[in-house]
């Protein structure tokens, strides 16, 4: 069934899909030169990857999921990958958005799944762009800070004037006060005095 509907000079394609009927992941794999593989899984129909290996275009074996392997970044990026559903569907993937950059930058364990996005009766799948990563909050910018008021040259001038002022109202005060205490101290000794002098007589 899915040879014939690849072969069919007619084929259904599937109409304003809301969801890709196959996910797509990429790896980058070590070695000396930048080499790629392919993964793919449809839970319904099978698919096939078409890669150009030494200028002929190239059908790998029809079926649910598959890994292609030891691509370029030029063979990946021209490849197609053609999907049929179980109602003869037919849905073709391309991977021309891929940048070789991007592709460069790739971590080396690992699978990235690709975006599939529906246009124009076909997917385009691009790699996923992680949200750039937000600065940490400023504990200072955050931080509820109480007000501080500033005081002017002259405000503190005319502050240090008023304290002055109270300090020496507050010495002329105790000197007064001592000043009474001795008095009251004198007064009682004379008291004290006159008792003994008339307990003599």
């Amino acid at each position: 069934m899915f040879g014939d509907a690849l072969a069919s000079e007619e084929p259904r394609v599937q109409a304003n899909p809301r969801h890709s009927p196959v996910r797509v992941w990429v790896r980058r794999e070590d070695g000396e030169a930048p080499q790629y593989a392919l993964r793919f899984d449809c839970d319904n129909g099978r698919a096939l990857v078409r890669v150009l290996r030494g200028g002929v275009l190239v059908d790998a074996p029809a079926t649910s999921r598959s890994v292609e392997s030891g691509l370029s970044a030029e063979q990946l990026r021209t490849a197609v990958l053609v999907h049929v559903g179980p109602d003869r569907e037919r849905s073709t993937f391309l991977f021309e958005r891929l940048d070789e950059e991007d592709l460069a930058e790739l971590p080396g364990l690992g699978w990235n799944e690709l975006r599939c996005a529906h246009e124009e009766a076909r997917w385009s799948c691009e790699l996923r762009r992680a949200p750039a990563p937000r600065p940490p909050p400023s504990p200072v910018a955050d931080a509820q800070l109480p007000e501080i008021a500033l005081l002017a040259p002259s405000a503190l001038s005319s502050s240090s004037a008023a304290l002055a002022a109270t300090v020496a109202q507050l010495q002329a005060d105790l000197e007064a006060e001592q000043a009474r205490c001795r008095a009251l101290m004198e007064r009682l000794a004379d008291m004290e005095t006159e008792r003994t002098l008339v307990g003599r007589s």
